[in-house]
């Protein structure tokens, strides 16, 4: 845990301390012309992966919440702008969930409409080794439908429809695709969720940052995330110590409302 994580903890307000979903889409090639497994490829990702961490630490003030606010990431697994997703959550202690449109062997050995397969063997090695990780809290397989691109569709309509704020990463000048980053983007703006659109280029074999732009952001065209309601978001808590866990324990929350539940049954 950072110092910034520690005094974050210690700071919070003591009231029962409520998640925030932050959603996740991102480009699977995200430069033109680079190879996956090129020394080219890994440093721009690597740059990516800086640039994000550094991004991702500020939401909490963009997003205006609460100190008993907590953030947990939601994306798929893929190659590209998910794993650096997923790589960005581990290092800043950041619990997941994984969403997939089909189960982990399946959705791993995927080929799509070219004789390739959707990952390298270091790709795959990476994400495997990310979905074993412990920040890793859920795995869960959301696709239903037969067809693989309306799979992939449902799960990115899944991941909109449990978050409360959305990052997607794409490739600058990126054209999308049915069921992509792109059309996930356009259907979270379009219900006026805050979603945080950045667009990257390589520039002189370096990470040029093309677009970095809240759309309906925070105390702008939304208003701030709250998802408990009143009488529960007012439940005194115990005081969160230096040190510990960022997400508080199961049976504090239970704690917690049970006395609210006793309090509410002997009124009546």
């Amino acid at each position: 845990m950072t110092k910034t994580q520690i005094n974050e903890r210690t700071s919070r307000k003591q009231t029962l301390p409520s998640v925030v979903q932050l959603g996740f889409s991102g480009s699977r090639q995200l430069f033109d012309g680079v190879l996956a497994d090129e020394p080219k490829a890994l440093k721009l990702c690597n740059e990516v992966e800086e640039w994000l961490e550094r991004r991702i630490a500020k939401l909490h003030h963009e997003l205006q919440l609460d100190d008993n606010q907590f953030l947990v990431g939601i994306s798929q697994i893929a190659c590209g702008g998910d794993t650096i997703f997923s790589k960005v959550c581990k290092k800043q202690s950041i619990p997941q969930r994984v969403f997939l449109p089909d189960h982990r062997q399946t959705f791993f050995g995927a080929v799509e409409s070219h004789p390739h397969a959707d990952f390298t063997p270091r790709q795959r090695a990476e994400s495997e080794a990310l979905l074993e990780s412990g920040h890793i809290i859920q795995e869960r397989v959301v696709g239903i439908s037969s067809d693989r691109v309306s799979r992939f569709e449902e799960t990115n309509v899944e991941i909109m429809r449990v978050s409360d704020a959305i990052i997607c990463l794409l490739r600058a000048d990126s054209v999308g695709k049915k069921g992509g980053t792109r059309e996930l983007m356009q259907r979270a703006v379009q219900r006026g969720m805050p979603v945080l659109e950045i667009q990257v280029a390589e520039k002189n074999d370096s990470l040029e940052i093309v677009k970095n732009q809240w759309h309906n952001a925070i105390g702008d065209s939304h208003k701030r995330i709250n998802n408990l309601p009143d009488d529960i978001a007012s439940l005194p808590f115990p005081p969160l110590v230096s040190g510990q866990d960022p997400i508080p324990k199961s049976d504090e929350y239970c704690h917690a409302l049970s006395k609210l539940a006793a309090n509410q049954a002997k009124g009546k």
